[in-house]
């Protein structure tokens, strides 16, 4: 490769697409310091005369040989450059088992629905979709998240339910435009103290998970108005400070006794304890919330009221 003259390196580059192309461009300096100039790029980029967006002519080849591969792939309408600008895409029931590393070209994104697939992995690149606002990658076989999800300021929904996931990690705490979070039907056994940082949350989705215990941080989110915690492991629960809860759903687990904080719920319309065989219930407890509360759902034939 050495001894080729420019115009023999160009007409090799002519008749190589990416990746084959940048790994040609990546062999020595001399074809590095060759790769670097516009003319390669500019004449590929005839492939796609109608494709222009901001950045170098070997960005918008890169980018719109991607494109291009993605419209193939899932027969996706309209041009290319629509595609990029395109706000939504749906790749739901594809049998994927992993996310094209095309889709996180389309840096205009807004929703992304990736609904049972069999995706094991959420790449690093999810990093790159700084306009999302909506993931959703409901029935999977995702065991953990990456620490670049936590660059998606404007999600605001996020479902992973029905996949592998065993702890809730403190990246997710890093979401800081969430308001609705489902994790049901996972293996989740522990929660990250930094989910106390999603003071937009107003739905928690955590039933069908192997939690034994909340952590108390759990506290801080003040505008949550939906905790969902049905067939945990749960015996106490403390959830003073949620002062905007109005669904409180505890059905399945081991409570011994009624959450603390209770009493200081004045929004609180719907508190479901049924299916704890344990659970101990006080006389005043009782009267409080079944004389001022239609939704409190408990066990008459075994749930103890107590003094």
């Amino acid at each position: 490769m050495d001894k080729l003259n420019k115009d023999e390196l160009f007409l090799i580059a002519l008749h190589l697409d990416i990746p084959e192309l940048l790994n040609f461009c990546s062999t020595n300096t001399k074809i590095k310091n060759f790769c670097s100039r516009d003319s390669i790029w500019l004449h590929k980029l005839k492939d796609y005369p109608d494709f222009r967006i901001p950045g170098s002519y070997k960005h918008n080849y890169i980018v719109a040989y991607g494109l291009d591969i993605l419209k193939g792939q899932f027969n996706l309408p309209g041009s290319l450059t629509e595609i990029y600008n395109m706000d939504t895409l749906d790749l739901s029931y594809k049998y994927l088992g992993y996310i094209p590393k095309e889709v996180f070209l389309l840096v205009n994104l807004k929703k992304l629905y990736l609904r049972e697939n069999e995706i094991q992995v959420i790449p690093k690149e999810i990093g790159n979709l700084v306009n999302l606002e909506e993931l959703d990658l409901f029935d999977s076989r995702i065991e953990t998240l990456p620490e670049e999800l936590g660059k998606l300021k404007k999600l605001n929904y996020l479902e992973l339910g029905n996949n592998l996931l065993e702890e809730v990690p403190a990246v997710i705490g890093e979401l800081e435009s969430l308001e609705d979070l489902y994790l049901r039907d996972n293996l989740i056994q522990r929660i990250s103290p930094n989910i106390q940082k999603l003071k937009k949350l107003t739905t928690l989705d955590l039933s069908d998970n192997k939690l034994e215990y909340m952590p108390q941080e759990i506290g801080q989110l003040t505008n949550l108005r939906e905790l969902v915690l049905v067939r945990n492991r749960i015996k106490r629960l403390d959830i003073t400070g949620l002062t905007n809860l109005v669904t409180l759903n505890l059905r399945f687990n081991n409570l011994e006794e009624m959450p603390d904080g209770l009493t200081k719920l004045n929004n609180l319309e719907k508190l479901d304890v049924r299916s704890n065989p344990n659970l101990k219930i006080s006389k005043s407890l009782y009267h409080y919330f079944g004389e001022d509360m239609d939704g409190l759902f408990f066990d008459y034939d075994y749930s103890q009221i107590v003094r």
